[in-house]
């Protein structure tokens, strides 16, 4: 049998190549295009038996926290990097920080040492959200390897590659610092909510305020709320069960499937839109008919409703039905709390943002992997703290005046956020050769992808 010819450097050059009218933009001219599978490729790396070493999973390399160890498996070694090709956040890469065997869902990023292996890398982070949202597989999703290897890859000269990586990391190093500044007080906020809140509902925050009036004590409070069973607490407050404190029965929503419309006169709640404890109806919006309605009565809900998320990750998304629609209903993941007319909605609302009143309930939550529920009678047997309506009514002024001056979580995401678009841009310009930083006198990177593929005489995938 006659021995296969091996392809000349020019044939394989050619291949390597991305023909001109495919390339996605034009680069400077001492640039050129080839794939990512010319420059990298991923290894399944070599298993070895009774060597006891720290297991490097995605959790341990998210966490730092070096405490799991096995007998057996892939072994990775210090300074090598890995890329998971198994799960929601396929595509993402990870640099391995100790000697020990590699996370199943890994493989070893083996980039070609010819290049900046930075610069490889930071142009796999530019197409995470590409890569994530092209998995293949339903049960387990898979990174799309045929995707990963046929990105277009905007291969730069050497110097300039040097000189890209040193820009990023300048620019990267800021926008951290700005984005740990912002966290901390994102932080700060949160905690600052909570003990306001402690203080609300510890009776602390209207002290002062309760030793100047005369309120209803908690015999008077039981039967304006017609109960037959509470516990009374200090300065006359009650605590009962939440279904106590509802005119309605709390009840979760449904599934219409078939009944969900673009457009209709019932607005349909799902829990994407709850949004920082607000109803945000202009995402998504879903709607059902009022024939739907009909059928639907038990999962009404009507303006002045509190709302609660018994479906997560995250839990604790809560808000109150706002007055756009006159009746709105909700799918089965959300729980409706209907006030009885001495208890003020707003009191309520705030009720159930104080940690306290979920903390216990969640602790307990039982679900499939990753995901938390709370049942409907788990709602319903919450324990609610009631003092006297003239109390509520202050809570909740003195609440509202706090978080309107205080509530700036907003923002700050929406900071967090143009701090991801930010390091996206750089990373835009970065590989279209705009950063200003292109000197025609380098060598060519045709010269430099003419010796990767001369050294290795071709990446096998």
């Amino acid at each position: 049998m006659a021995k296969k010819q091996e392809k000349s450097i020019e044939q394989r050059l050619e291949e390597a190549l991305v023909l001109y009218e495919k390339t996605p933009y034009s680069l400077p001219s001492n640039w050129c295009w080839t794939r990512l599978g010319t420059v990298c490729k991923l290894d399944n790396g070599e298993k070895i038996d009774k060597e006891e070493l720290f297991y490097l999973d995605v959790k341990t390399l998210r966490t730092q926290n070096y405490e799991l160890t096995k007998n057996n498996g892939v072994i990775v070694n210090e300074g090598q990097r890995v890329i998971l090709v198994d799960g929601e956040n396929s595509g993402e890469v990870f640099d391995i920080p100790k000697h020990g065997y590699m996370g199943s869902t890994f493989r070893i990023l083996d980039i070609d040492k010819t290049l900046n292996e930075i610069y490889v890398r930071y142009f796999i982070s530019s197409h995470q959200d590409e890569l994530r949202n092209n998995k293949i597989g339903s049960a387990i999703p898979h990174l799309n390897k045929e995707l990963f290897f046929n990105l277009s890859f905007p291969l730069a000269p050497l110097e300039e590659q040097q000189r890209i990586v040193g820009i990023i990391e300048k620019q990267f190093a800021k926008l951290d610092e700005a984005r740990d500044l912002i966290q901390k007080s994102l932080d700060s906020f949160v905690d600052r909510k909570s003990a306001i809140l402690h203080k609300a509902f510890t009776g602390e925050l209207t002290k002062k305020w309760r030793e100047e009036h005369r309120l209803d004590n908690a015999v008077e409070i039981s039967k304006r709320l017609n109960l037959s069973r509470f516990q009374e607490l200090s300065f006359g407050w009650l605590k009962i069960n939440a279904q106590d404190a509802c005119c309605e029965k709390i009840s979760c929503g449904h599934t219409p499937t078939q009944d969900i419309l673009e457009h209709g006169e019932i607005p349909f709640l799902k829990v994407y839109n709850i949004v920082d404890n607000k109803i945000d109806f202009e995402y998504r919006p879903q709607f059902i008919n009022l024939e739907a309605n009909k059928k639907l009565k038990s999962s009404e809900l009507k303006p002045n409703d509190i709302v609660m998320n018994i479906v997560g990750p995250p839990l604790r998304k809560i808000a109150i039905i706002p007055g756009t629609y006159q009746k709105w209903n909700m799918n089965q993941a959300i729980v409706r709390f209907r006030a009885k007319e001495y208890i003020i909605p707003k009191f309520l609302y705030y009720l159930l943002l104080w940690p306290n009143t979920l903390d216990d309930v969640i602790s307990k939550t039982k679900g499939v992997v990753g995901q938390a529920n709370i049942s409907v009678t788990q709602s319903r047997n919450l324990d609610f703290i009631i003092p006297s309506r003239q109390e509520q009514e202050e809570i909740v002024r003195i609440l509202d005046s706090i978080f309107e001056k205080e509530d700036k979580s907003k923002e700050l995401i929406d900071m967090l956020d143009k701090i991801d678009e930010m390091k996206k841009s750089i990373l835009a310009c970065a590989f279209r050769g705009e950063l200003g930083t292109s000197n025609t006198a380098d060598e060519p990177a045709i010269d430099l992808l003419k010796r990767i593929l001369e050294n290795k005489k071709g990446l096998k995938l």
